[in-house]
C-alpha cells in the first residue's frame, strides 16, 4: 500500500513538473521574435565553361548558406527547395514565371522568396536579386552587387546583408520609374563554344526597374552537329519575339508591353543583322543561324497613351 501510494505521488509530481516546464517553454517561445522565412529559389545565368557554370549552379545554395548565418532568417534546406521545384517540373536555373514564384513560396510556407541572376562580365560577377512577398504577391525589394571572380565568397555575404537591411523595415511595394528609357544592342553567336545553351543565355540585367533579358535557342542537327534553327528573346518570362534564319534583316520583330511594379513598359526587339548557313536534307532547304545582332529598347508608357 505504501509503495503504491508513493508511486502515485511520484506520478503526480512528474506530471506537475512536465506541465510547468511546458508552460515555461511556451512562454519563452512567445517571447522570442518570430524569424522571417525566406526561400532562395533560383539564380539564372549562362556561362560557356564548366567552371563558370558550376559557380552559377551553386549560387542559390551559397546565398542560402550565407543567409542562414543571420539569426533573423529561417531558410529551408536546399534539398527541400530543389524537391519542391522538381515536383512542379521547374529547373532551378531556368525561366521562372513570377506567378510560379508565389506558388512555390506558398508550398514552402515562407514569407518571401528570392530569385536572381548572375552575369560574368570581364573579371567581375554581377548579381541581381529580387525579393518577393508571398502573402502580398508583390515585388518588395531589389538588391545588386558586383565582385571580382576571386572574391565570390564575399559576394554571397554582401547580398545576404543587403537583403537583411532591405527587410529590416516593413517593405513597401516596388515603385517603378515612370521616366525610364533603356537600350541594349547585343551580338549573339552560336559557335561550338555556345552550343550548350541551357539554361537560357542571360544577355543583360537591369536593377531599376528590375528585369532580365535572356535568349532561348531551338536546335537541330546540321553539318554533323548541333545548329540553331531559331531563337526567342525574353524579358523575364515574357516572349518578346523570335528570330528565324529565313528572316531578312533589318526587321522589326515585336513590340510588347510588360508591367513592372506600378508602371507599364514598352519593350521592342529589332534584328539589325544576321548570318546564316543553308543545308539541304531530303530535298528541303533549311537555314541555320550562326550569329545575329539584335537591338532591344524599353521605355515607360505615358499615362495618356
Amino acid at each position: 500500500m505504501t509503495q503504491s501510494r508513493g508511486f502515485g505521488i511520484f506520478v503526480v509530481l512528474a506530471c506537475t513538473i512536465i506541465s510547468v516546464l511546458s508552460t515555461e517553454c511556451d512562454l519563452l517561445a512567445q517571447g522570442q521574435p518570430q524569424r522571417t522565412k525566406i526561400a532562395v529559389l533560383r539564380f539564372k545565368s549562362s556561362q560557356e565553361t564548366p567552371e563558370r557554370k558550376t559557380i552559377v549552379k551553386d549560387f542559390a545554395t551559397s546565398l542560402a548558406a550565407a543567409m542562414r548565418e543571420n539569426a533573423q532568417f529561417e531558410i529551408p534546406d536546399d534539398w527541400i527547395v530543389k524537391e519542391a521545384l522538381e515536383e512542379e517540373g521547374l529547373k532551378p536555373d531556368g525561366l521562372l514565371k513570377q506567378e510560379k514564384c508565389f506558388d512555390m513560396g506558398k508550398a514552402l510556407k515562407v514569407d518571401y522568396v528570392v530569385v536572381g541572376s548572375a552575369l560574368l562580365q570581364g573579371l567581375k560577377w554581377h548579381a541581381n536579386v529580387r525579393v518577393l512577398s508571398v502573402q502580398n504577391t508583390t515585388l518588395v525589394a531589389t538588391v545588386d552587387a558586383e565582385y571580382s571572380v576571386d572574391e565570390m565568397n564575399s559576394l554571397y555575404g554582401v547580398l545576404a546583408s543587403r537583403i537583411s537591411a532591405k527587410l529590416a523595415n516593413p517593405p513597401k511595394e516596388y515603385v517603378s520609374r515612370k521616366d525610364f528609357t533603356w537600350k541594349g544592342e547585343y551580338l549573339v553567336s552560336f559557335g561550338k563554344h555556345r552550343i550548350d545553351i541551357e539554361p537560357p543565355i542571360l544577355l543583360a540585367m537591369n536593377a531599376d526597374p528590375p528585369f532580365e533579358v535572356s535568349l532561348v535557342a531551338e536546335m537541330s542537327v546540321a553539318r554533323g552537329g548541333n545548329a540553331v534553327t531559331n531563337f526567342e528573346v525574353f524579358i523575364d518570362d515574357l516572349g518578346l519575339g523570335s528570330v528565324y534564319g529565313s528572316l531578312s534583316p533589318p526587321v522589326p520583330i515585336k513590340s510588347r508591353e510588360w508591367t513592372i511594379g506600378d508602371c507599364v513598359y514598352v519593350f521592342s526587339l529589332d534584328l539589325k543583322e544576321m548570318r546564316v548557313f543553308t543545308e539541304r536534307a531530303d530535298g528541303e532547304e533549311a537555314k541555320f543561324v550562326t550569329s545575329a545582332r539584335i537591338l532591344i529598347t524599353a521605355l515607360a508608357r505615358k499615362e495618356d497613351e
